[in-house]
């Protein structure tokens, strides 16, 4: 953590590695806030997953002041490479699925972790391994083992 002093405002800087944030649970249970000073705010967490009902990237202060809206909940930025296009955004729906993936390398890195997608379920034991190709659709994590998930992120339509 080093301190910023940028435009005559200070600000704390944190830095933040690939073991956190290359670990979606990790990255999850890490929040960010961003105040205006006036009631309004910006709040979420380091994966980019809006985990709590009051997370968003503009929250406005309201009459009364402990009254607040969303405004906006968030940007889901693409990067566009060619004919590729890589998702820099992440959701979780209900049920827990994790949605936009790409192609994926799971690996269980302890105790039993089960998988559902929308044709197939697998579950892996620590050490076991899954490819899940784009076209599998969203998949269902759930069990109390570790997973450890690389996507590229670019299973997006066009």
């Amino acid at each position: 953590m080093t301190q910023v002093v940028l435009a005559g405002l200070s600000m704390i800087r944190y830095q933040l590695g690939r073991q956190i944030c290359g670990d979606l649970n990790a990255a999850s249970q890490r929040e960010w806030l961003v105040t205006d000073g006036v009631g309004g705010y910006a709040m979420g967490t380091v994966a980019g997953l809006r985990t709590r009902r009051y997370h968003g990237l503009l929250i406005v202060a309201g009459d009364p002041l402990g009254r607040r809206h969303l405004g906006l909940a968030a940007l889901d930025a693409r990067v566009v490479i060619g004919d590729r296009r890589v998702s820099l955004a992440t959701h979780e729906w209900s049920g827990g699925v994790i949605d936009p993936t790409g192609p994926s390398l799971l690996l269980a890195t302890g105790g039993e972790v089960d998988l559902a997608g929308p044709n197939s379920e697998l579950t892996l034991n620590g050490g076991d391994a899954a490819f899940v190709a784009p076209d599998e659709g969203p998949i269902k994590v759930s069990g109390p083992g570790r997973l450890w998930w690389a996507t590229t992120g670019d299973a997006l339509p066009a």
